[in-house]
């Protein structure tokens, strides 16, 4: 399959099978979210649930939508997530999105945050909520406002103790933080300037003056600030892109790891209630990439210890810092021994993940970006479809033309262990469900180009359903004849005022799956280069629109 086909039709990003990971401070009790579910669960729409893990190793759901469930959102993100639990395990916040609050129909949607505990379960009116390790506080933060204005409301500071709420001034916009809230009540804000509030009292915390700076948070002691810090620096092209350990009693800082801008960012996924270890993943490709745990006061990062080509999707520190848990592109959820880096237990096996798939049509090729695909089999409505090539992180494959459409399909990824978790979800086959990206090719194939004026041009697609004539599953399309598509198709490219002529609207000839498209602009007088489009498609009586913008000449 050539290369530049597989770069067009890869329709889903690299996700982890769990993530959102959460624990107490011995790390015995672990909650995670997942569109995956157990085995024993029946096929559904896609949807985020949490699941818990305690010992020994008895997995459980924890929360899901249940009958609240908006069932118009399916493969939306909605359900069940951002798990928080206090350092002892006796309470649990997380959020449910897209719950209905009403009789059907569901008219408008809502994301509360819960919190569950020993005595009762309350219910807020937020979707951005944070919890202390202490379990006494609950900070409500808000998204900036709409424009020109972007002001944002102030956050909300709730001592789950005495009851009292305190309003925390807005300063800019709220708190995008990952660990805002401390056990003694200190929160971690930023305007121009970083600053913590506390009850009575608050002050800027004095870093010194990059170009561009991003807060993680705080320890839960309140005296440790984790930060991302870019710095050009023309003689030292390696000390771009720095994670900093601020000491707020001191006003020292330690480098945890220093990296060039250039190699992808580096993402924190956990930090000890003290702030004395950081748990952290250098990223390559920005999904996934190599792990440490360091020492905040004098860094010696120790990397995590996995098995050859496996790197770190998602993980979380245990609030003592001695036990990190880490998802891995192989699709294992493992505990590592912090001191160490070494893998001490397997958690959940080696569990097959592909991107969420939502919609599909008959005949159509796909590349599918996942974890744990080596040896990954997918079946629709319980039978196998063809696999072309699977490595860890994607497959690519065909759904049969002899799928019935529209119609809602099961589609299953078989694991090759003893995996708690399966994917199981219902999908929708519809005839025409198109994906392209604008990257226009010379008529004779030779190369891309920045097509003009009366100019022709190819673009390859897939999802374009039927054609005249029929094919074998699996089989590449014979260059003997022309398999035109039975469905309409019709695009306008801008700046140009009228629709462009479509010359050919077919299967490609020497693949499988894939379709190609020759187009001819308008002979338009100073039309400039192609900005933007939007497409229009059908078939029996049904279809929909498609828009892509296009950056920069080619």
């Amino acid at each position: 399959m050539n290369r530049l086909v597989l770069i067009l039709v890869v329709v889903a990003p690299l996700q982890a099978q769990f993530t959102e990971l959460a624990t107490t401070d011995d790390g015995s009790r672990l909650l995670f979210s997942s569109t995956l579910t157990l085995t024993t669960a029946a096929a559904e729409y896609p949807e985020n649930r949490i699941f818990q893990l305690t010992r020994p190793n008895t997995i459980q759901l924890f929360a899901e939508r249940g009958p609240k469930a908006n069932t118009s959102s399916f493969g939306t993100g909605d359900g069940a997530r951002h798990p928080q639990v206090s350092g002892d395990g006796s309470l649990v916040a997380f959020t449910l999105g897209g719950t209905c609050e009403s009789e059907p129909p569901c008219q408008s949607p809502v994301t509360r945050t819960i919190l569950q505990g020993p005595a009762a379960e309350a219910s807020f009116n937020s979707d951005s909520a944070f919890l202390s390790r202490n379990g006494r506080y609950l900070l409500f933060t808000n998204p900036p406002g709409p424009p020109p204005a972007n002001i944002t409301a102030p956050s909300l500071l709730r001592d789950l103790q005495t009851g009292k709420v305190e309003e925390i001034p807005s300063l800019g916009g709220g708190t995008p933080i990952r660990r805002p809230v401390a056990s003694d009540g200190t929160v971690l804000t930023q305007q121009v300037f970083p600053a913590l509030w506390k009850a009575g009292s608050s002050r800027f915390v004095r870093l010194p003056s990059p170009i561009w700076y991003s807060l993680w948070g705080i320890s839960d002691n309140a005296r440790i600030l984790l930060y991302f810090r870019f710095e050009p620096d023309s003689y030292d092209p390696n000390s771009k892109y720095k994670l900093i350990a601020h000491n707020l009693l001191t006003d020292e800082e330690s480098v945890i790891i220093s990296r060039p801008i250039s190699g992808g960012p580096i993402t924190v996924l956990g930090l000890s209630n003290d702030g004395s270890h950081v748990f952290f993943r250098s990223t390559d490709d920005y999904a996934s990439g190599k792990a440490w745990i360091s020492p905040t006061s004098s860094p010696q990062p120790i990397p995590v210890t996995l098995n050859d080509g496996e790197l770190v999707t998602e993980g979380t520190l245990s609030g003592d810092g001695h036990w990190a848990f880490a998802v891995t592109t192989k699709g294992r959820l493992v505990k590592v021994d912090a001191s160490t880096g070494s893998v001490v237990e397997t958690l959940i096996p080696s569990t097959p993940y592909i991107g969420s798939l939502t919609a599909a049509a008959p005949g159509s090729f796909m590349s599918l970006n996942g974890a744990g695909l080596e040896n990954a089999q997918l079946l629709l409505n319980g039978s196998p479809v063809p696999i072309f090539r699977t490595t860890p992180t994607a497959i690519d494959l065909q759904i049969p033309w002899e799928v019935q459409v529209p119609a809602m399909a099961t589609v299953q990824v078989v694991p090759g262990s003893e995996s708690p978790f399966h994917q199981n979800q219902r999908v929708f086959i519809s005839s025409m469900a198109p994906r392209f990206d604008f990257r226009p090719i010379r008529p004779d194939f030779s190369g891309y180009f920045t097509p003009g004026p009366g100019d022709d041009f190819v673009l390859y697609a897939t999802g374009l359903g039927s054609v005249d004539g029929s094919l074998a599953t699996g089989q590449p399309t014979p260059a003997d004849r022309l398999y035109r598509i039975t469905g309409e198709f019709r695009c306008r490219f801008f700046p140009y005022d009228s629709d462009a002529e479509l010359l050919f609207a077919g299967l490609a000839p020497g693949y499988t799956g894939i379709y190609q498209l020759n187009f001819r602009l308008p002979n338009q007088p100073g039309a400039t280069r192609i900005t933007g489009g939007s497409c229009n498609y059908g078939t029996n009586g049904s279809g929909g629109n498609i828009g892509f913008a296009t950056l920069g000449n080619r």
